[in-house]
């Protein structure tokens, strides 16, 4: 249906990217453990505070500190883990070679040969449905489907981290649309 297709058609140019080529899009992991453990150490001040103020132990001995000591090493497993998780889940991986693009996207692995691909489509996600912040794309047959999201802005919440300096990433981004479209040979549509 054409009346889905994007306003703006990415350029077909399938030498925009020399191939093979391979970006990698990951968490930052300061701000999301920061912002992860800050709750954890003002509970623990305020429970000291509270112990302190109410009790009024020996703050040398042994049971004074014994709970808070547990609570927080359990707490620092579960944010270790959480994060472990976390990164591997939202680690994104694009490879572009000749012969096919290949994507590792919320943990799932997937490819799609340049010719056996019927729809390369972009819409938005959660949260930003219009795609102003972030915009997902696919490229799919009729029973593989390769995803890949784009972001748009640097991203307060998720403080995304490549290794190039954002400007060039947008660049590459655009330049990544160009080979699909060039070597698929098609449409691109706007499905937000």
């Amino acid at each position: 249906d054409k009346r889905f297709l994007a306003p703006e058609q990415p350029e077909t140019n399938t030498n925009s990217l020399p191939l093979p080529v391979t970006f990698r899009l990951r968490l930052n992991s300061f701000p999301l453990i920061s912002a992860l453990f800050a709750p954890i150490l003002i509970l623990f001040a305020c429970w000291l505070l509270y112990r302190w103020l109410n009790h009024t132990p020996d703050t040398a001995s042994m049971s004074f500190w014994l709970f808070p000591a547990i609570f927080v090493v359990i707490l620092l497993l579960i944010l270790i883990t959480l994060y472990a998780l976390l990164s591997t889940e939202f680690t994104q991986i694009i490879e572009v070679t000749d012969e096919e693009l290949r994507t590792r996207y919320k943990g799932h692995d997937s490819s799609i040969r340049w010719s056996d691909a019927r729809l390369f489509a972009r819409y938005g996600v959660f949260g930003d449905a219009r795609g102003r912040g972030t915009c997902t794309y696919e490229l799919s047959d009729s029973q593989t489907v390769v995803k890949w999201t784009e972001y748009r802005r640097k991203n307060r919440m998720w403080h995304i981290k490549t290794d190039m300096s954002f400007e060039e990433y947008t660049r590459q981004m655009i330049a990544l649309n160009e080979v699909v479209a060039g070597r698929t040979e098609l449409e691109l549509y706007d499905l937000r």
